[in-house]
């Protein structure tokens, strides 16, 4: 038996730039699912259903250090006033959501393939894959595509 999800109970909480955000929001449009876009004045947006505008305060109320993101995606980012509100937006992203599922990966046609993967599975991945993260005091662990091995049948 696969479990369904109601639309009504589904939003996609975004942040309305150009890209992979863009195309799930208009995927999520033409499905008529919520679309919440957390965005900042002077930001370019290519999606406008949902926005949200978020003000100094709330930014600030999202602040990540750069540092830890930078060791935590094993890359260096740049210090740039542009990139901390992109940071701040993605943290009021994550926090407003209560679930969030593995959609699929955008195609360079913008098409999307969906992963092969359903809410529930239990997924066999390598020692050191993926990226550890504690959400609301409990541990989450990020994984891309291909960190995935297979899916142990129940």
């Amino acid at each position: 038996m696969t479990a369904r999800l109601n639309k009504e109970d589904c939003i996609l909480f975004s942040g309305a730039a150009q890209g992979a955000e863009a195309e799930f929001g208009a995927a999520a449009e033409r499905h008529g699912i919520e679309e919440v876009n957390f965005t900042f004045e002077g930001h370019n947006d290519a999606r406008t259903r949902g926005i949200r505008v978020l003000t100094h305060a709330e930014l600030k109320h999202g602040d990540v250090s750069l540092g830890y993101v930078s060791r935590l995606m094993h890359r260096e980012y740049r210090d740039t006033p542009l990139f901390k509100k992109v940071l701040q937006t993605i943290w009021h992203q994550v926090n407003s959501g209560q679930e969030i599922y593995v959609i699929g990966k955008i195609l360079d046609d913008g098409s999307v393939r969906k992963v092969d993967l359903k809410v529930g599975d239990r997924v066999l991945f390598g020692k050191y894959s993926g990226t550890e993260v504690k959400i609301d005091g409990e541990e989450r662990l990020i994984l891309r595509e291909d960190d995935i091995l297979g899916v142990i049948e129940k």
